[in-house]
């Protein structure tokens, strides 16, 4: 028996040590794929929303006459920025979910792998290999399952929802300061 304290206790003497290194090499590499996909979806969204926006302000002059627009013009305009932002939230929080999965099963087979006071049986440790980024977990392993949905939870609130509800926010309440204006201006004019 090893006596190093950082080699693997492998209950299972039928799974390698090298079949458990190269399981964490691979979720390591997933993981680094999974984050160039979200930061591409990230990068992509708001390069193509404000881009847009540049161009169709820019087209109908729009931020000279922001008070003239009409109604329609202006629910458009949010629905095209509401509809665009929930589609990349959507691809990104995918993304995101199938990243943080295999972060949560890395974790749980590097700690089955070398924490001799893991609980987890010869069976539990054989499926952590062979998981990946589409099987949920609450199945099999639920306290992983809780794991995952913490961060998520996490990633959501502090990093989705201030890339993606920002812009939307902004142009509804762009939209409702105009609207706002033009009653104000009415109720004056009316006496």
């Amino acid at each position: 028996m090893s006596m190093n304290p950082i080699a693997p206790k492998l209950p299972n003497a039928f799974i390698p040590e090298e079949r458990v290194n190269l399981a964490l090499s691979s979720k390591i590499d997933a993981i680094y794929k999974h984050e160039e996909i979200i930061w591409k979806v990230r990068v992509g969204y708001l390069a193509i929303l404000y881009t847009g926006l540049t161009f169709l302000l820019g087209q109908r002059n729009v931020l000279a006459d922001l008070t003239t627009m009409d109604s329609a013009a202006w629910l458009i305009i949010f629905f095209l920025i509401l509809g665009f932002s929930l589609s990349a939230f959507m691809v990104d929080l995918a993304y995101l979910r199938k990243r943080l999965r295999i972060i949560v099963i890395r974790d749980m087979l590097i700690d089955a792998a070398y924490n001799p006071r893991c609980r987890l049986r010869n069976k539990d440790l054989y499926m952590l290999l062979q998981i990946g980024s589409e099987r949920p977990l609450e199945e099999h392993f639920p306290e992983g399952d809780k794991k995952l949905r913490l961060k998520l939870n996490w990633n959501i609130k502090r990093i989705l929802l201030p890339i993606y509800a920002a812009t939307p926010l902004l142009a509804f309440v762009l939209f409702l300061s105009v609207y706002l204006h033009r009653l104000f201006v009415w109720l004056v004019s009316r006496g």
